[in-house]
């Protein structure tokens, strides 16, 4: 019965949106204000927002938009990862310790 009647009654009356898409690149040494002072000057799509987390000295950009938006973020990512220059580490969500550890087995 749910599969049969609820679920298809609830999927009708709230449709779900795309996921949103997210773009990642993770920095380290420079400020959170730095980047950001850098960043404000780009036009950002609609409904697509900038985002930091930081934990000094490493610094994660998060470029969030909705999965409409792909090719207009994807666009504008190229100027994101100027800004972030040199001190940029790595680019994706895989994190610095998945990113030590391959390094560390493509060394051996």
């Amino acid at each position: 019965m749910v599969e049969q009647e609820i679920l298809p009654r609830l999927r009708e009356r709230f449709p779900l949106s795309a996921p949103p898409l997210c773009l990642r690149l993770t920095t380290f040494g420079r400020s959170e204000s730095d980047l950001a002072q850098s960043l404000d000057p780009l036009e950002l799509p609609p409904g697509v927002v900038m985002g930091y987390r930081s934990s000094m000295p490493i610094i994660e950009l998060k470029l969030t938009g909705p999965a409409e938006q792909r090719e207009a973020m994807l666009a504008i990512w190229p100027e994101v990862k100027k800004v972030a220059g040199e001190s940029m580490i790595f680019e994706g969500t895989e994190g610095l310790p998945a990113q030590i550890a391959r390094c560390l087995q493509s060394a051996s």
